[in-house]
């Protein structure tokens, strides 16, 4: 069942705001999004798992560091979920697209 988008983007603004302010732990808010994200993915696997993780550490860590802005990693993660549904490649793409404007 698909969680309503304005209950994901509370959560997934809550947790990040948490996590900015150092209110939250690292482990804490990378599982929060994770499950999140994961919920929305009808039949998900250990490997849709594995790969969703893979870009919430990736996407907590920049934030931590300051190399991508909070408003940009919030509109990733909503947008992960949103896409969720269709498949974990999809979520992927979206949470991957902040990161992967630091590499280029």
């Amino acid at each position: 069942m698909q969680t309503h988008p304005s209950l994901i983007e509370r959560t997934v603004g809550a947790t990040l705001c948490a996590f900015s302010r150092q209110e939250m732990p690292y482990e804490e808010a990378e599982m929060e999004l994770v499950e999140i994200i994961a919920s929305q993915i009808d039949g998900r696997t250990d490997y849709a798992m594995a790969v969703i993780g893979y870009y919430v550490r990736e996407m907590l860590k920049a934030l931590a560091a300051h190399q991508v802005v909070l408003a940009d990693v919030f509109d990733a993660f909503v947008d992960a979920a949103a896409e969720a549904e269709y498949g974990h490649t999809h979520a992927a793409l979206k949470l991957s697209e902040p990161i992967s404007r630091l590499r280029h």
